[in-house]
């Protein structure tokens, strides 16, 4: 591993610790894991750049779209072929999501129809007792993973 490596991981690994220090953590890290952290490094260099890219040409292609929209509605048509690529438009429904307010309209619009409780404020404790039951039986579940910050230079 070059100079230039150790210092890049010197700078990268220990931020702004003491110089002195820093050479100890380091030399505590082994050679294979010091490689790796490097790679690992640039590669996440490259991947914040090309997402950018990607982000930039995405929002450059979007501002197509809306005249693309247009003129296939003008033309009564869904597809339209581009050289070899066809363009196809697309719709679909997607429900929307569960939110606890459609939870709770949802259950006291059945208790109501049911007559299971005809009290408005004891209803409210039913729906409040089963949304803590929910809080209480849910899962967590833990994802661990490595997150790459840009130091200060």
């Amino acid at each position: 591993m070059s100079d230039e490596d150790d210092n890049f991981v010197e700078e990268n690994l220990n931020g702004e610790s003491d110089e002195e220090e820093a050479k100890n953590e380091i030399e505590d890290i082994p050679m294979d894991l010091k490689e790796n952290l490097i790679k690992y490094v640039k590669i996440n260099d490259i991947i914040r750049v090309k997402q950018k890219e990607l982000k930039d040409l995405k929002k450059e292609k979007d501002t197509f779209t809306n005249s693309i929209l247009k003129f296939l509605s003008k033309i009564k048509e869904k597809t339209i072929n581009v050289g070899t690529n066809k363009i196809t438009k697309t719709e679909r429904n997607v429900k929307q999501g569960l939110s606890p307010d459609i939870i709770r309209k949802s259950i006291e619009t059945c208790i109501t129809e049911h007559s299971i409780i005809t009290d408005k404020k004891e209803i409210e404790k039913f729906i409040d007792k089963i949304f803590e039951k929910m809080e209480e039986i849910r899962e967590y579940k833990t994802a661990t993973s490595l997150r790459c910050s840009m130091g200060k230079k």
